[in-house]
């Protein structure tokens, strides 16, 4: 059984603005919540195929791929460890129109740790907070 972190929030700024902003990895130190700090990655904006290592919590240093770039409207990366539990962790941009936009996080876990009710239910949560964290970080670093 998966289980399924998500978060949103809704921004006074253009689209292109912010997707553009979103995936330059190379800004993501000025935003990211010290729980999800980057490490290694492109000096550019994120695309397909992209390999960046961040900084999960106190020390666990976490490779992810990135699976999907659609402009203006995705970006998705996965992380973890198979069999026990991974997360492909998408944002979803949402034109709204009149200059306003929507960001979506959603990540789905599976795995062993992700079905076991009470810690599947834990790891939604905190996977949904961190999400939180991130869009908040987010909307400070583009002024919105």
């Amino acid at each position: 059984m998966a289980v399924v972190a998500a978060a949103e929030i809704e921004l006074d700024k253009p689209i292109d603005d912010l997707f553009a902003r979103f995936v330059d990895y190379t800004t993501w130190d000025s935003w990211m919540p010290k729980s999800f700090r980057p490490v290694r990655g492109p000096a550019r904006a994120l695309q397909v195929g992209d390999r960046v290592a961040v900084r999960m919590g106190p020390g666990l240093l976490t490779p992810l791929s990135v699976l999907r770039v659609r402009d203006n409207r995705e970006i998705c990366w996965r992380g973890g460890i198979p069999g026990l539990i991974v997360g492909e962790h998408s944002f979803f941009f949402d034109d709204l129109g009149e200059g306003r936009t929507r960001i979506r996080s959603e990540e789905p876990f599976r795995g062993l740790l992700p079905s076991l009710g009470p810690l599947g239910r834990a790891i939604e949560r905190e996977a949904s907070n961190a999400g939180k964290d991130m869009l908040e970080g987010f909307r400070q670093y583009v002024g919105a």
